[in-house]
């Protein structure tokens, strides 16, 4: 939901895993440079609601400025 007059939004997730699969995407953060806590994903992203404009992307504590 987003709030009428608001200029950006805000997306969070945590995704867990758990046996060979948390193995597997712990593999592949790791490999990428990207912190695996207890084969959990934090993802982040901050919105601007304009038709342009950049975002910030937020993914296990590193970002991108999209």
């Amino acid at each position: 939901m987003i709030r009428t007059g608001a200029e950006r939004a805000v997306v969070a997730a945590v995704f867990e895993s758990e046996g060979a699969a948390a193995r597997a995407i712990e593999d592949i953060l790791e490999t990428n440079g990207l912190d695996a806590e207890n084969a959990s994903l934090i993802c982040g992203a901050r919105l601007p609601l304009a038709a342009r404009g950049a975002f910030l992307l937020i993914i296990s504590r590193r970002r991108w400025l999209c």
